[in-house]
C-alpha cells in the first residue's frame, strides 16, 4: 500500500503517509475508515500528513469530491482538528491546494507545507503536540 495511516498512542493525533504513486481509490478508503470509528475521530486534535515520498497523486474530479463528502461527514466528528500537510516539491503541492480549497466547508484548519519540520511546528504551536 502506498498510503499509510497511524494513530498515537493517547488517540489525539494521527499520521498519514504516501510513498510512491498513491490513487485516489487509497485516499478515499482512508478519509472514509475515520467516518467508521466515530470514537477514535472524536478523539482527533491533530493530524499530519506527509506526501513528500509520493511521486503522484493519480486522482479523478469524483475522488476528489468523494474524499471532500467524507471530510463533511467527518467534520461533525472532528470539528476541531488542525492538519498540516507536507508535499515538498514533487509536483504534488497543486492538487493538495484544491483539496485544501474544497476543505474549507468542514471549518479544519489546514496548512499546506514545503518541509516536514516546518508543519510539524505549525502542529506543535497549534496543538502543543509533537507528530511522530
Amino acid at each position: 500500500m502506498a498510503y499509510s495511516i497511524e494513530y498515537t498512542p493517547d488517540g489525539r493525533g494521527v499520521y498519514r503517509m504516501g510513498e510512491g504513486v498513491v490513487t485516489g481509490a487509497e485516499l478515499v478508503a482512508a478519509a472514509q475508515s475515520e467516518i467508521g470509528d466515530p470514537a477514535r475521530a472524536r478523539g482527533l486534535r491533530w493530524g499530519l500528513i506527509d506526501l513528500t515520498r509520493v511521486t503522484r497523486l493519480a486522482l479523478t474530479a469524483a475522488d476528489l469530491r468523494a474524499i471532500s463528502e467524507a471530510n463533511l461527514r467527518l467534520a461533525a466528528l472532528t470539528p476541531d482538528i488542525a492538519i498540516g500537510v507536507v508535499t515538498g516539491g514533487n509536483g504534488v503541492f497543486d492538487t493538495i491546494q484544491m483539496w485544501q480549497a474544497m476543505a474549507k466547508a468542514t471549518g479544519w484548519k489546514i496548512e499546506v507545507f514545503r518541509s516536514r519540520a516546518d508543519a510539524e511546528a505549525w502542529i506543535r504551536s497549534e496543538r502543543g503536540a509533537t507528530p511522530p
